[in-house]
């Protein structure tokens, strides 16, 4: 009855909460990291690092929350040089640093779509400049590191298959049929499928997540 309905969206409410709270506690940004990165981006501005400011890039791009911290202040910079990457960042890139390097470019593209669909010129374009700097340190970095190619690829292979479970053109059948082969296909669950479906982002947003991973 209601009171089973009820129960149900209840526990819906509370698991979504639990991932989103997860989701922070591991991609979140923390003050003093933020503190860390700030003269290190300030560094790159100048175009001279020292062995110490070089020596604090590799380490604060060795954990998840070290990296957003890094991408929020250098993808925001006013003086960060363009159009490419400085080669001290490049070289610092490493495995480490892949999954929040895709989680920033997935962030960046859907805040740049959505600035455009609602009307916002200016946070459109703060957007669109960080998305820029995100997926030139990607193409840069891509082709070295196996790890970010391949995450690259996964992320690409996840949208097509939420593009086809949106696909309305597609019957009822034929979702079910699609999501309930998914953890056959590939031998195991695809990490970058369930950030999407996380977000529930739309298929116009998996469009602007395409166009981005596309140019790297």
């Amino acid at each position: 009855g209601n009171s089973h309905l009820t129960l149900m969206l209840l526990v819906r409410h509370v698991l979504l909460n639990t991932l989103v709270s997860t989701s922070m506690l591991k991609m979140g940004i923390v003050e003093d990291e933020l503190a860390a990165a700030t003269p290190i981006c300030a560094a790159l501005s100048r175009g001279c690092m020292g062995d110490e400011e070089k020596q604090a890039l590799s380490q604060i791009l060795q954990s998840p929350t070290g990296i957003r911290a890094f991408l929020s202040i250098y993808t925001a910079s006013d003086e960060v040089p363009q159009p490419d990457p400085p080669g001290e960042l490049v070289d610092a890139i490493t495995d480490a640093a892949v999954d929040g390097l895709v989680m920033n470019m997935i962030t960046a593209a859907v805040g740049a779509f959505e600035y455009r669909r609602r009307g916002n010129p200016r946070k459109e374009q703060l957007a669109t400049r960080a998305l820029q700097r995100t997926t030139r340190l990607v193409r840069e970095v891509r082709y070295r590191l196996s790890k970010l190619d391949a995450a690259c690829a996964d992320l690409e292979a996840a949208i097509k298959r939420k593009e086809g479970e949106l696909d309305e053109n597609r019957s009822l059948l034929e979702k079910f049929i699609e999501i309930s082969l998914r953890y056959n296909r590939d031998g195991e669950e695809n990490e970058w499928l369930s950030v999407l479906e996380r977000y529930e982002y739309d298929s116009n947003q998996l469009q602007a997540i395409r166009e981005a991973v596309k140019f790297c």
